[in-house]
């Protein structure tokens, strides 16, 4: 694949995930801090997967990952999520992302996107390259106050976000299976609305202090995009 290919459907990647950075009123009550938990190999790296921080401190948050995922428990958060190996990921904290700049990270992008996450409300990015020079990454938010607790609920609220951005009647998703509330909404960019090489999974979870959580999965690979998508929000866990 030539540089110019690779550069357009990077582009690609992040018009989904622009048009997936719905403005959400409100935000998280907690006060970001930059630091995120993991197994620290000493070299700031941590099993794998390379992080901003080494800080250990899980607050209580199990993680369940899958083998050979890295477990980042959140604890200033009050959230956990597990990212797949070889993936960078970052809090969204000033002061972090303003450490980044000076730092390399390996993923084409990963400054960029992390700033455009951040400004779109996240306070989490991960993101990792395949063989094929194939981006995925992934995005955490929460909205306050949203008075959520229901799947019906969610499902509305679902509609709300979805149309405020612009995207129109997407398909929404109960997952049934899910401790909490829980909906998944699948995003796609193509023309004629055909298969788009990236595509776009938003999960919505009602989760504890009235708080819904956002885990956006934004990839380049579409045959193996839905199953990331949900490995990663699957991952998703709150401080006991």
């Amino acid at each position: 694949m030539t540089t110019r290919s690779r550069s357009r459907r990077r582009e690609r990647t992040r018009l989904v995930a622009a048009a997936l950075a719905i403005a959400l009123v409100g935000g998280l009550v907690a006060a970001i801090v930059g630091a995120i938990g993991g197994n620290d190999d000493g070299d700031g790296t941590t099993d794998g997967a390379s992080l901003t921080s080494t800080t250990i401190d899980s607050g209580g948050i199990a993680v369940s990952a899958p083998d050979g995922w890295t477990a980042i428990p959140v604890a200033s958060l009050g959230f956990g999520i597990a990212i797949p190996p070889g993936w960078e990921a970052t809090v969204l904290a000033p002061e972090v992302l303003e450490s980044l700049e000076r730092s390399s990270p390996e993923v084409p992008g990963f400054l960029d996107n992390a700033h455009a996450a951040a400004a779109a409300g996240a306070v989490f990015y991960g993101a990792g390259v395949d063989e094929a020079g194939r981006v995925a990454d992934a995005k955490v938010r929460a909205v306050a106050g949203a008075g959520v607790s229901t799947v019906e609920q969610l499902e509305d609220f679902g509609r709300q976000l979805s149309g405020s951005a612009g995207l129109g009647d997407v398909p929404i998703e109960v997952v049934g299976e899910a401790e909490q509330p829980t909906v998944r909404m699948q995003y796609g960019l193509g023309a004629g609305g055909g298969s788009a090489e990236a595509q776009g999974t938003e999960t919505l979870v009602a989760g504890p202090d009235d708080l819904v959580w956002s885990v956006i999965v934004t990839s380049e690979d579409p045959a193996s995009h839905g199953a990331l998508a949900e490995q990663i929000a699957g991952t998703l866990a709150f401080a006991p």
